[in-house]
C-alpha cells in the first residue's frame, strides 16, 4: 500500500501519456480526412508568384478563352469532360495539348489528371472517374506552338446545363 503523496507522480504520468495518445489520435484523424487538403507545392508556388502573374498576363495577351462542362458518361460513374478553347476572334484553337487537374470541392485531396483528346469540331474531351456530383475545380494547361495558356474553371455537376 502506498503512503499518501506517492500516487501523484503516477497520476501525472498517466495524464501525460493520455495527452500524447489523444494528440496522436487527433493527428491521425485529421490527416486521413479526404476533404482536407494542402495545396501541393504551395511554398514553391509562392516563390514563383512572379511567373504566375506573368502567365496570367500572357493569358490576357493571347486572348484565349476556355469553357468546360462535365456530363455523366454512363452508369459506370465516369463523366465526360468537354472543353472549348477559343482564340481572341472566337475561332477554335486546334492542335493544342490540353491537360487538366480536376478536384471535387468536398474531396479536394483527390486530384484527377488527364490529357484531353481533340475532336473534329475543335473541342477537347476526356473521360474522368469523377462520379461525385457537386462543385468541381478544373485547372487547365494548354500548349500550342510554344504558346502556354492556363485557366481555372469551376463547374457544378448538379445543375442541368439545359436550364
Amino acid at each position: 500500500m502506498m503512503k499518501d503523496g506517492r500516487a501523484w507522480p503516477w497520476a501525472l504520468g498517466l495524464v501525460l501519456a493520455l495527452t500524447v495518445v489523444g494528440n496522436l489520435w487527433v493527428m491521425r484523424v485529421a490527416g486521413s480526412d479526404p476533404s482536407f487538403v494542402i495545396e501541393p507545392d504551395y511554398y514553391q508556388k509562392a516563390v514563383n508568384w512572379d511567373s504566375t502573374m506573368a502567365q496570367s498576363a500572357r493569358n490576357v495577351e493571347l486572348g484565349w478563352t476556355l469553357t468546360a462542362r462535365l456530363a455523366p458518361a454512363g452508369t459506370d460513374g465516369n463523366v465526360t469532360l468537354t472543353a472549348q478553347l477559343r482564340d481572341a476572334d472566337g475561332a477554335p484553337v486546334t492542335g493544342a495539348v490540353l491537360t487538366v487537374e480536376a478536384t471535387h470541392n468536398a474531396r479536394a485531396s483527390e486530384i484527377l489528371a488527364a490529357e484531353l483528346t481533340a475532336a473534329e469540331d475543335g473541342s477537347y474531351t476526356a473521360l474522368l472517374p469523377a462520379g461525385r456530383r457537386g462543385l468541381w475545380e478544373l485547372r487547365f494547361e494548354a500548349a500550342r506552338n510554344g504558346e502556354q495558356f492556363t485557366a481555372t474553371v469551376r463547374t457544378d455537376t448538379t445543375r442541368d446545363p439545359a436550364r
